[in-house]
C-alpha cells in the first residue's frame, strides 16, 4: 500500500521518537560538530511544518518516517528527513518529499533548499532523483567540509533553447514520455514518438522551443510557431510529477508575450479528437474551439483547432 503523509506534532511521543532516531542515525556517521539539525522543540515553531509518513495498513499503520519544512521567507528548508529502516524501499521518502514540496507551494515558497552530507548516500540519491541541484551555502550556513547544499526551484523560469542546445535530448525525452500515454487512444499515432533529435532541432530552428527547468532536467516544454496569422503552440509537454502546478499556463503566457512581440493577434493550438481532457484543459486556459481537420488518409476529423485572442 502506498505511504500516506500527514501533518503531525513533533512534541508528541511519536514525533520525539522519530527525531531521536534521526539524530542517532546522523551521529552514527558524523561527529556532533558536523551535524546541523533541529530539536523536536525547534520543529514545533510556527514557521515549521512537521510531516509523518505511514505505510503498511489501510489506516496508515505506524510511523515510517518524517520530514520538516521551515519557512525561511521566500524559500523553504528541508529538515529531519528520516525513514525508519523497516520502511526503506516502500516509497516513504518520495512521499515525504512530495508532501513537503506541496506544503511549500501552498505557502507560496518559490524554492526548497537543504543542507546534507556526502556520507548520506540514500538521502543524496533521493534528492537528486527529486530534482534537487547543488548550490552554495544559504541563510546562516557557511561553507563546511561535511556539508553539501542543494536546491529545487518550485517555479522554474522559462528559457528558449536554440537548435544546437545541449539540453535537446532531455527535452525530447520529456515530450516523448508525456505523449506516450496517447498510444492506442488516437489515430493516427502521434508523430512525437517517431521524432528524433534532428527533427526537434529543425523545429527549434524554424520556430521557438521554450522550456521550464534546468539544463538536463526540463519539467515542461512547448514549440511555438507563427502560422496562419497566429502563434501556434505545439508539443506542449509537462513532466508527470509537475502537473497541476500551473506550468502549462506559464508556457501559454510565454506564447502570448511572443505573439504580441511579433504582432500576432491570437494563439492557436490543436488537440486530437479523442483527447477530451486536452479540450477541457485548453478551455480552462482561455481557448475556444474554432474548427476541425483531418490527417492525410482520414475521412473523419482527427483533430480540433482552438484559438485564444491576445
Amino acid at each position: 500500500m502506498a505511504p500516506t503523509v500527514a501533518h503531525a506534532d513533533p512534541l508528541s511521543p511519536e514525533g520525539r521518537a522519530l527525531v531521536a532516531e534521526s539524530q542517532a542515525a546522523l551521529e552514527a556517521v558524523y561527529p556532533p560538530e558536523d551535524i546541523f539539525s533541529f530539536t523536536a522543540a525547534e520543529l514545533a515553531r510556527p514557521d515549521t511544518v512537521f510531516l509523518v509518513a505511514r505505510t503498511g495498513t489501510a489506516d496508515g499503520g505506524p510511523a515510517a518516517g518524517c520530514v520538516a519544512l521551515v519557512d525561511c521567507g521566500g524559500y523553504g528548508e528541508v529538515k529531519r528527513l528520516y525513514v525508519r529502516p523497516a520502511a526503506r524501499g516502500t516509497g516513504a521518502g518520495r512521499a515525504l518529499m512530495g508532501a513537503l514540496e506541496a506544503a511549500a507551494m501552498a505557502a507560496g515558497l518559490a524554492a526548497v533548499r537543504l543542507e546534507t552530507g556526502g556520507r548520506l548516500a540514500a538521502a543524496l540519491a533521493l534528492y537528486r532523483r527529486s530534482g534537487y541541484r547543488p548550490r552554495g551555502p544559504f541563510g546562516t550556513y557557511r561553507a563546511h567540509p561535511a556539508s553539501l547544499f542543494m536546491e529545487k526551484n518550485l517555479s522554474p523560469l522559462p528559457r528558449r533553447l536554440a537548435a544546437g542546445a545541449d539540453g535537446l535530448p532531455a527535452v525530447l525525452a520529456l515530450m516523448q514520455a508525456a505523449f506516450a500515454g496517447h498510444a492506442g487512444r488516437i489515430d493516427p499515432p502521434s508523430a512525437v514518438a517517431a521524432m528524433d533529435l534532428a527533427g526537434l532541432a529543425a523545429a527549434a530552428s524554424s520556430g521557438e522551443l521554450w522550456v521550464l527547468g534546468e539544463d538536463g532536467a526540463p519539467v515542461a516544454a512547448a514549440l511555438l510557431t507563427p502560422a496562419g496569422g497566429a502563434m501556434r503552440i505545439g508539443r506542449l509537454a509537462v513532466a508527470a510529477g509537475w502537473r497541476r502546478r500551473g506550468l502549462a499556463r506559464k508556457l501559454v503566457a510565454v506564447a502570448e508575450a511572443r505573439a504580441r512581440a511579433l504582432g500576432l493577434p491570437a494563439l492557436e493550438a490543436q488537440a486530437r479528437v479523442e483527447l477530451e481532457e486536452n479540450h477541457a484543459a485548453l478551455a480552462a486556459l482561455g481557448f475556444a474551439r474554432v474548427g476541425a481537420g483531418a490527417h492525410p488518409g482520414h475521412s473523419r476529423a482527427t483533430f480540433l483547432t482552438f484559438r485564444k485572442p491576445v
